[in-house]
C-alpha cells in the first residue's frame, strides 16, 4: 500500500492505495474536485457536506447514465472504484459533520 494525496476542494486528503493503483486514484480525486466545481458553480455555496453529497450524486448519475448493454470487466472495475471512493468520501463527510457540531 502506498499513499496518494488527492487536493479536493481547497483540501489536501490522504488516502491509501493499492500498490500501481495511485494514477487511477489521482484521476477518480480530479474526477471529485470537477465535479465539486460544477455542483459549486450549479448552486452556490454548500456546506463541505453538501458540495460533496452532490458531487458524488453526480459521479453516480455519470455511471448510471453510462451503462447499456452490460457492464463488461472494465466498467466493472471502474464501479468498483467508484464505490470504494464513494464510501471513503461518505466516511469523510461523516467525520466533517462531526467536527462541525463539535465547533
Amino acid at each position: 500500500m502506498s499513499e496518494v494525496t488527492l487536493h479536493i476542494n481547497g483540501r489536501n486528503y490522504t488516502v491509501r492505495a493499492r500498490d500501481g493503483e495511485e494514477e487511477q486514484l489521482v484521476r477518480a480525486g480530479q474526477l471529485v474536485e470537477q465535479r465539486c466545481n460544477d455542483a459549486r458553480a450549479a448552486m452556490g455555496t454548500l456546506s463541505d457536506t453538501s458540495l460533496y453529497f452532490y458531487a458524488a450524486l453526480m459521479l453516480a448519475d455519470d455511471l448510471a447514465g453510462g451503462k447499456s448493454a452490460g457492464p463488461s470487466a472494465e466498467d466493472e472495475a471502474s464501479v468498483k472504484s467508484a464505490e470504494n471512493l464513494a464510501a471513503r468520501l461518505e466516511t469523510l463527510a461523516n467525520r466533517l459533520e462531526k467536527a462541525a457540531r463539535r465547533a
